[in-house]
């Protein structure tokens, strides 16, 4: 079937296949959607398929998330974006909404021991503080799990606009490098949250069953100011701080795997690019780039929404947490210490999660401005219409990942959140060190004397 001489061809079409290039040069083209699949033959594949396709290699991540009950989405093992779904009826949803209340309860639980306890204080604001975290954090992954599939769809498309571009080399072994260093680390933090108590309990026993419970007991005191203790209660007291602990590490992950993935992207483009540097291009090739950028430039404002309440959630919470961890470093009464080795641990861990996920997302607004000095640098004869228009999209476009507009992850707000903690800092060293501040809410011996008669 030959086209209509005096239809036009859209420009996204120029590039698909070197046939289109020629029907193009000819006079042939297509208007209509309709007309174009008349006339060429559509793929009977809509996504990209290989181990290093992002549906593919998040599988392990949402899994692993899906079992503590979070991002309740169907359809993962699926290597077609579409086949990803939502559903308020769907039993993982259920079980993350089970969840969710037991979370609820447990952190309120945790809130009321404290206010009854200590009142209303310091120490019992850092409890509602951290008790408030949690169910704020489900609630979180439960609302990205409602536009994930729209996120996949999106990335999907993007991934297939760049298929013939030069390929990203060891993805899926990054990302789950990623993942395996965050479980590492979120392990022993659990450990050194436990194992922190063990030698303030030596005086109370010295076997390990018993101080493990002892600890366990003495971080989840309040719990048991309103229930009575048991042992089923501890395991789920236990359960409950690896599930706490494992939320917020998970979204600093989830930042740091779809920024990384992101950044590498737009770095693919600018490779691309580099290679026509000095090379006379056809417009169909600027169109092609030109529409590459709009897509990426679409897929991060999509995935800026996605996250846009984790960002601001995460960093605030995690410069609290800094804080309070700096202002614990200031009570070490004896240097060398397990406890005081540990504490410095959980703030290393803390900085490095907090400052990674910064600097990953700013590598997105960075890498998507080199591509101006590449534009600026065609050559005159190689200049036209679709490198002006490409030259102005990158200079007036503001790619970049935000806290729900509060605040934007670049370079300039990692220095500053560096400043303001180094001030804390310096005005706590002024004011001198805090009293008392120690991982066990009680005094010692009142703690054994408690779990002796429990």
């Amino acid at each position: 079937m030959t086209p209509h001489p005096d239809v036009q061809l859209p420009i996204r079409d120029l590039w698909v296949s070197p046939y289109n290039d020629i029907r193009h040069r000819r006079g042939y083209s297509l208007l209509h959607e309709g007309n174009l699949r008349e006339n060429v033959q559509p793929t009977k594949t809509k996504y990209i398929s290989g181990k290093d396709t992002m549906q593919v290699v998040l599988r392990p991540y949402i899994f692993v998330g899906q079992c503590f009950g979070l991002i309740p989405v169907r359809g993962i093992f699926s290597e077609d974006p579409k086949d990803l779904m939502f559903s308020w009826k769907a039993k993982r949803t259920i079980y993350s909404l089970i969840i969710l209340a037991i979370t609820t309860i447990m952190s309120l639980m945790h809130i009321s021991g404290s206010l009854k306890y200590h009142g209303l204080g310091f120490k019992s604001l850092d409890y509602i503080v951290r008790g408030s975290m949690s169910i704020v954090y489900m609630i979180i992954f439960l609302g990205q799990a409602r536009s994930w599939p729209k996120l996949m769809i999106e990335w999907s498309k993007t991934e297939r606009q760049m298929k013939h571009f030069h390929p990203i080399l060891g993805l899926s072994k990054k990302i789950y490098f990623f993942i395996f260093m965050f479980g590492l680390g979120t392990v022993l933090l659990v450990m050194a949250r436990i194992i922190g108590n063990f030698p303030s309990f030596h005086q109370c026993s010295e076997d390990l069953s018993e101080l493990f419970l002892l600890s366990v007991y003495a971080m989840q005191y309040y719990i048991f100011l309103v229930t009575d203790f048991s042992l089923y209660k501890t395991v789920i007291s236990v359960v409950f701080l690896i599930h706490r602990c494992l939320m917020h590490v998970y979204d600093e992950l989830t930042i740091i795997v779809f920024t990384y993935s992101l950044y590498l992207r737009f770095r693919q483009l600018q490779e691309h690019l580099f290679k026509a540097k000095d090379k006379r291009m056809p417009i169909t090739y600027w169109t092609e780039m030109r529409e590459t950028y709009n897509q990426l430039s679409r897929l991060t404002r999509r995935l800026d929404d996605h996250l846009a309440w984790m960002t601001l959630v995460c960093f605030a919470s995690n410069l609290y947490i800094i804080c309070d961890l700096l202002l614990r470093t200031l009570s070490f009464k004896k240097s060398g210490s397990l406890t005081n080795w540990l504490t410095l641990y959980i703030l290393l861990f803390t900085l490095v999660r907090t400052f990674g996920a910064a600097l990953m997302a700013s590598a997105v607004h960075n890498e998507s401005k080199k591509l101006l000095p590449l534009l600026f640098s065609i050559t005159s004869d190689s200049y036209n219409r679709e490198v002006g228009r490409f030259q102005m999209q990158v200079i007036h476009s503001e790619i970049m990942i935000t806290g729900y507009n509060f605040f934007s992850l670049t370079r300039s707000f990692i220095l500053t959140v560096a400043g303001t903690i180094a001030t804390y800092e310096v005005v706590l060293l002024q004011f001198g060190p805090p009293n008392e501040i120690n991982f066990a809410p009680l005094n010692i011996s009142e703690i054994c004397v408690l779990i002796s008669q429990k």
